[in-house]
């Protein structure tokens, strides 16, 4: 479940005037020293109205939050565009009491949640800088001092504290584990943010303008360097319907990749409807193929257009892997292809390094995206602690080993149960057995890791994990990569939602570039 940034709770005792002076203008950030995201908003001390676009995306957000006089909020909304459409990926409701009630809509999917609140309290919306500027406004001048407040962030279902200190103009803010250097005007509002930790700047502009609102070229097509047949992969009775990518003017054996997708009902091109549209994996077959490679890809098992085989909740982690050896024979069995290397992301690294450890498994190569390089369990624990809260995280872990081992299991918390589903339990089950470390030191054959730095999903540590089992592979970082290998502005979960909503977005062109070059020189070591 994708939760939002929403709310800080300010608990102070210090009570807030009425700020009816009208404030506009905006603010731009920048990161390494280049922009990554604008900001304008007009404030009235009743209703805040800001815009953040995330710059070169065609990604922004709208809010408009609604205070009382004592600028506490009544009312927050928000809603995500992408590729300049005109349609929200995701919009979302909030309305203040003695709790938070919101209402989430992504992709047509509804969800709601609560969360006790105390008063007083107030918004914040990640690279929402306004909203920064609100809370700042309540800081008790006369007082002086670190004010603490009480944080709740609605992102990590966990409560925090902030605290803020001001010495004449210049201040500072440290919430979250974040230290955060801020200025004000004479009044008190944001002029300047500055976060060492994330080399992030932020400043404050009397008119901030937006890119024109024009549709991005749409990444949803092959390129006139591509050309595309079906493809049907036979693999233990199951039928695997794939698409065959082939560069046009390639002469000679071309050099082949297979593209694994990753965890859950992802087709071939990296989409799952309704949550899931990034088209990853089309976008990386028609650059491959702009390079001179060509790829298969395929949709998984009861998925898309594949059909047959054994039942859903009789499949194990290996009859996957044993889809990818099928994959691998279709190509081999084609007199133009050679040599044949595995592109597997995230899950999809785990098949192929499973399919190397079954036996003979003819391949140049394994490239690892996005790859986890722990347990399963211990991947998935981790993830819940991040996103949801240290509550569920030991819950799952606590609940998961009943659960493979064929306990029929009462009370599971509804954010827990897509994880433990009866339907589900053998495959859970092997592949909680599988040790990824093992497997990749035991891998015959070249080994490409690559790992995006703004990846919420799997950690950078993952890929020095399997780094460490293989000193010989050779590793690429990509900063700005999210899981999906689109370019992030940052780690916040609005702006990286987005990415995994908007198929117009490009995957980053240092992963075709560094797979290019490494599968170029497999052919010509």
């Amino acid at each position: 479940m994708h939760r939002w940034s929403i709310a800080i709770l300010l608990t102070g005792t210090v009570a807030a005037p009425a700020f009816a002076q009208v404030r506009t203008g905006g603010f731009v950030a920048h990161q390494d020293g280049k922009e990554i995201a604008r900001e304008r908003y007009r404030f009235d001390g009743s209703t805040l109205e800001a815009d953040v676009e995330v710059t070169g995306r065609g990604i922004r957000l709208t809010t408009r939050t609604e205070y009382n006089p004592a600028l506490s909020p009544t009312r927050f909304r928000a809603a995500v565009f992408g590729g300049g459409g005109r349609s929200a990926i995701q919009e979302m409701d909030a309305a203040f009491s003695d709790s938070v009630r919101w209402t989430a809509r992504t992709a047509g999917a509804a969800s709601a949640d609560s969360a006790f609140v105390m008063r007083p309290y107030a918004t914040m919306q990640n690279r929402l800088f306004s909203h920064l500027a609100a809370i700042l406004l309540r800081y008790s001048r006369p007082a002086g001092g670190v004010q603490v407040l009480d944080v709740w962030f609605p992102d990590g279902g966990r409560v925090g504290q902030l605290r803020m200190s001001f010495k004449g103009d210049t201040g500072t803010v440290d919430v979250g584990g974040v230290s955060m250097r801020v200025t004000t005007d004479r009044d008190g509002w944001l002029r300047s943010v500055s976060v060492p930790a994330q080399r992030l700047s932020v400043e404050w502009r009397a008119d901030v303008a937006f890119a024109a609102s024009e549709t991005l070229a749409a990444d949803t097509a092959p390129p006139v360097k591509a050309r595309e047949s079906p493809l049907a992969i036979l693999s233990a009775g199951a039928r695997l319907a794939g698409t065959l990518t082939v560069p046009p003017s390639a002469t000679g054996r071309i050099p082949l990749a297979v593209i694994g997708a990753g965890s859950g009902g992802v087709d071939r091109n990296g989409n799952a409807a309704p949550v899931l549209r990034t088209n990853t994996y089309a976008q990386l077959a028609w650059k491959l193929a702009e390079r001179g490679i060509a790829s298969i890809r395929y949709d998984k098992r009861w998925v898309g257009e594949s059909r047959g085989g054994a039942r859903p909740d009789s499949l194990t982690f290996d009859d996957f892997a044993g889809d990818v050896v099928a994959a691998v024979s279709a190509a081999l069995g084609d007199t133009r292809f050679g040599p044949v290397v595995v592109i597997g992301h995230s899950e999809g690294g785990l098949l192929a390094l499973r399919a190397a450890a079954r036996g003979v498994f003819p391949v140049a190569g394994i490239a690892l995206l996005a790859t986890p390089g722990r347990r399963f369990a211990d991947v998935v624990t981790d993830q819940l602690r991040r996103q949801v809260d240290s509550v569920a995280a030991r819950r799952f872990a606590e609940l998961f080993p009943r659960y493979v081992a064929g306990e029929d299991l009462v009370n599971v918390p509804e954010y827990l149960r897509p994880l433990l589903l009866p339907v589900n339990r053998r495959f859970a089950a092997s592949v909680a057995a599988f040790d990824p470390l093992a497997a990749a030191r035991a891998a015959r054959g070249a080994l490409l890791i690559v790992q995006g730095g703004a990846d919420i999903q799997v950690s950078l540590a993952d890929a020095q994990l399997f780094r460490g089992v293989r000193p010989d592979a050779q590793l690429a970082i990509i900063p700005q990569a999210n899981h999906v290998y689109k370019a992030a502005a940052g780690t916040g979960r609005m702006a990286q939602l987005a990415l995994y909503q908007d198929p117009t977005v490009p995957i980053v062109p240092e992963l075709v570039a560094t797979l290019g070059t490494w599968i170029d020189g497999l052919v010509r070591p």
